[in-house]
């Protein structure tokens, strides 16, 4: 609790060489929201915290490279979300509202993702990249949550 305090945001990581084609990679971050109250159209935080976390290794396989490897996606992991909750009327028709303190609990879902990088050559010279990225849905294990593919060129 100490260190929240001092501390807005707080981030970590590690990309470590295994090898010349080998590389472990690590990244954590934990963020603490300022407070906020809700109104009638928002919510509002009370000590809240995000956090987010990725590990993988990457290999490199002649020019591609190819990494693999899991992630906790960013989510709120602990404090309270405030909320206004209609209760009822009063006398004059209005709308009366009363404050929900909702504690927040870490789900912890963890999905996998594989990335690959090709470059593209012409003749030994670098045109540039084709990435593709395949990133499975924490929630649903069986489903891509997101899936990308680009090409970037060398002008």
């Amino acid at each position: 609790q100490v260190f929240r305090k001092k501390f807005k945001s707080f981030e970590i990581g590690l990309n470590a060489a295994l090898s010349e084609t080998k590389r472990f990679i690590f990244r954590s971050s934990s963020n603490t929201l300022e407070n906020s109250e809700g109104g009638v159209h928002s919510w509002g935080v009370r000590d809240a915290v995000f956090s987010q976390a990725v590990a993988g290794f990457e290999f490199q396989i002649g020019k591609p490279k190819l990494t693999f490897g899991g992630y906790l996606p960013s989510e709120l992991t602990s404090g309270n979300v405030n909320i206004l909750m209609p209760a009822g009327r009063n006398n004059a028709g209005q709308v009366a509202y009363n404050s929900q303190s909702i504690k927040i609990q870490r789900e912890s879902k963890f999905g996998a993702f594989i990335t690959a990088s090709i470059p593209l050559l012409s003749k030994d010279r670098y045109s540039g990249n084709l990435n593709l990225a395949l990133q499975q849905s924490p929630y649903v294990h069986d489903k891509i949550g997101t899936g990308s593919f680009a090409l970037m060129l060398k002008f």
